[in-house]
């Protein structure tokens, strides 16, 4: 491995001792080696420390523990600029690369072509126990992506590998979105980048129960209006999700008219 490593994992987590292990074992497992691994442990609670204390052994693994919650945006700001590797791997903690061969694939996208700013790559979706219960399949075609991503994501967060300069160009997670920050970060990357997808299973996408609490309405619902209000003028279809931000928000007022419209029009 050379003394500035090409590629930089990040792996942000919180009180995921039960999965943070399962995470750095598929990072540590790639073909491709020339990386760091940057564990962002956002002051976890639990025994996250414990559970992956025999993974530090290796020279490339570094633990990070800050003293208080920063929350997810701004923790994983603090990886980025941390980080030395001319392209960045996103891995949520509770989340893993299923084949080897994920690093290497997309490593070779972004040697071929420097106009890519962003590669990610279809996933299986995991249960609780990391049976497989479901798939993801994004566009993979720039052009495709394009035209879809107002109305849809078409990139999952655990997939990615990013070129540093295009992040730098389009800015770093937005830490004043409740949630979607990552989705609103991939419509500024494909602004100034291209980006696409391989149409291979190479990422583990852990789902978990819904949050259906009022609070995640709320996020949503914030995040939705300022990512249209943000992005409608710079891709196609933009139409589409002001209509789902529209019908959001009435479903909202609806289940909660006595107090919805005033929380949510002061945000």
């Amino acid at each position: 491995m050379s003394s500035r490593p090409r590629v930089s994992i990040l792996i942000p987590t919180y009180n995921r001792a039960d999965y943070l292990p399962q995470a750095i074992r598929s990072a540590l497992a790639q073909t491709y080696q020339d990386f760091e691994l940057l564990i962002l442990d956002d002051a976890s609670t639990d025994r996250s420390p414990e559970s992956v204390r025999g993974l530090l052994a290796d020279r490339r693994v570094v633990y990070i523990k800050h003293p208080i919650n920063l929350g997810i945006s701004a923790n994983r700001n603090s990886g980025i600029a941390r980080s030395k590797g001319e392209y960045l791997a996103m891995l949520d903690s509770d989340d893993l690369w299923i084949e080897a061969s994920k690093l290497q694939r997309q490593v070779d996208v972004l040697d071929a072509d420097p106009d890519c700013g962003l590669v990610g790559t279809h996933a299986r979706v995991l249960d609780d126990r990391g049976v497989a219960i479901g798939t993801l399949r994004p566009r993979t075609d720039p052009d495709g992506i394009r035209r879809a991503m107002l109305v849809r994501n078409q990139i999952v967060h655990s997939s990615v590998l990013l070129r540093r300069r295009a992040l730098d160009r389009a800015g770093w997670y937005d830490t004043s979105l409740p949630i979607w920050e990552d989705y609103e970060l991939w419509l500024r990357m494909g602004a100034v980048s291209r980006i696409s997808n391989l149409p291979l299973f190479l990422t583990g996408y852990r789902r978990h129960a819904g949050n259906t609490s009022r609070f995640a309405e709320e996020k949503s619902l914030i995040s939705y209006r300022r990512i249209y209000e943000r992005h409608r003028h710079r891709y196609p279809h933009a139409a589409l999700l002001g209509m789902k931000v529209f019908l959001l928000g009435c479903q909202y007022h609806l289940q909660h008219p006595r107090d919805g419209r005033r929380r949510i029009e002061t945000q």
